[in-house]
């Protein structure tokens, strides 16, 4: 709803979130206009939690050239997921939710996930 709202009134980037004032953003987000103004101008007074409890498990790599050759995908996604369990491993943890993201050397990206109702072994 938030993002549809933006768009419309033609808040695309952070720039153009930067560019409204505090006082149109709280007119048309109540609250969280205060906060969408304070965030696109890095000010954001939330206390840093180093110690959080760490809520997922990832890795990822870069390729020079977008990969075409779908063998040479799952040969490089198969190793990414070696990675992952590794680091499952290591941390003697299992999820249930299972994110795969794909960006493109423009920046178009696609995600896709898949929740299970509990943990894979």
């Amino acid at each position: 709803m938030t993002a549809a709202k933006m768009h419309s009134l033609g808040i695309h980037t952070g720039a153009d979130l930067k560019g409204r004032s505090l006082t149109e953003l709280t007119h048309h987000f109540g609250k969280a206009g205060n906060y969408y103004y304070k965030i696109a101008r890095a000010e954001d007074d939330r206390p840093v939690e180093a110690n959080r409890v760490r809520k997922s498990i990832g890795a990822e790599t870069s390729f020079a050239q977008d990969l075409s050759d779908v063998g040479q995908m799952l040969q490089e996604l198969e190793q990414v997921a070696q990675i992952v369990e590794q680091r499952l491993e290591q941390h003697e943890t299992r999820g249930r939710t299972l994110t795969l993201k794909v960006k493109f050397s423009d920046y178009h990206q696609i995600t896709r996930s898949k929740t299970m109702l509990a943990p894979k072994a």
